[in-house]
């Protein structure tokens, strides 16, 4: 959608580094490389994670024809958080604006 607005040249190309990056082709392919080589601290897209765990809880039985747990579907429920956790052991260092807190009291 941010491709759509009419800016000016120079924001525009500044933009297609980063609209690359977050196309969904291939299952975000590009997005999901640029992430695990990245190291803390970063932020990722809580979007995708969502999406993520989404897919592999419908997608998957909770059990086995045979009545046994699916360990395969908690084994990738497991690895998708696993991988995300890492990005908690870093601190984030934030500097607060009070600017900003107002503006955001402002809604109650």
């Amino acid at each position: 959608p941010v491709r759509r607005l009419e800016w000016q040249k120079t924001i525009t190309d500044g933009l297609k580094e980063y609209c690359a990056l977050i196309d969904s082709s291939s299952s975000f392919r590009a997005y999901r490389n640029a992430l695990a080589e990245s190291s803390p601290p970063c932020i990722p897209y809580i979007g995708l994670i969502l999406q993520d765990l989404t897919f592999v809880n419908i997608g998957n039985s909770d059990l086995l024809p045979d009545g046994e747990v699916n360990f395969s579907k908690r084994w990738q429920q497991f690895h998708i958080l696993d991988n995300m956790k890492r990005f908690r052991k870093s601190n984030y260092t934030f500097k607060k604006k009070e600017r900003i807190i107002e503006f955001f009291n402002d809604f109650e």
